[in-house]
């Protein structure tokens, strides 16, 4: 008959120990609230660029943007208004803290450059929190990519942020669009892109449990792009 042994020892005691703590530690991460976008940003991103601070006490009016996580949030701004560093907020604490792949659209092919270099570039400088977290390894994708091809996919711990514009050719086809299923969609400058950019973009939610979208822009014309978003929605 087969006999089961057990260990008492004082060594087999403290292991088990510290594997209980492991495993109540394990669970009380799997069910504690997520960090929310606006405390992620005032630990992590106090300083937007190097020389520049984010302060909610000038600007007030970001505080409620940063606070908002609906599913869907469309904004209609003026320029200079901190609206696309709130969209490179969501963009990094959606990565890092809710685990989701992210479509970042921008209108044309140099502003993905611009933007990757100059506004992504800076963030990551200025945090050394988001430096920690932004991998130059994408070994386990299959391929490595040149330094050139970073300009344009972010990974953040095992997610991405792919940095595509929002051109579509006069066939309709969208190559550099069809990228990883994504859990959320930022359309910056919504005005200025393809108007079949957007659905393009949305087909890769695919199944996403999140399928978040934001719609940023400076107003261009009535009832047309972010105008005639904004009118679509709650307006809350």
């Amino acid at each position: 008959m087969a006999m089961r042994t057990i260990d008492l020892s004082p060594a087999a005691a403290r292991q088990l120990a510290a594997e209980v703590i492991l495993e109540a530690t394990r669970r009380r991460k799997q069910t504690a609230e997520p960090l929310s976008r606006l405390n992620w940003t005032r630990s992590y991103r106090r300083l937007l660029w190097p020389d520049v601070r984010l302060d909610f006490g000038e600007h007030k009016y970001l505080q409620e943007i940063y606070a908002d996580e609906h599913a869907e949030i469309v904004v209609s701004k003026a320029s200079q208004m901190g609206a696309s560093e709130w969209a490179i907020s969501d963009a990094i604490w959606a990565a890092d803290v809710r685990s989701a792949n992210v479509l970042y659209l921008l209108p044309g092919t140099g502003d993905v450059q611009d933007f990757s270099t100059a506004r992504i570039g800076l963030a990551i400088e200025a945090s050394p929190y988001i430096a920690s977290i932004i991998s130059s390894d994408f070994s386990d994708e299959g391929y490595r990519t040149q330094a050139r091809d970073r300009q344009t996919l972010k990974r953040i711990r095992n997610r991405f942020i792919y940095l595509r514009h929002g051109s579509v050719k006069a066939d309709g086809r969208a190559p550099h669009l069809k990228v990883a299923q994504v859990d959320l969609v930022i359309y910056d400058e919504f005005d200025e892109m393809d108007r079949r950019a957007p659905a393009l973009a949305e087909k890769r939610l695919g199944h996403s449990h999140l399928r978040w979208q934001r719609w940023i822009s400076t107003p261009t014309l009535p009832d047309f792009g972010i105008d005639a978003e904004l009118k679509a929605s709650d307006h809350r």
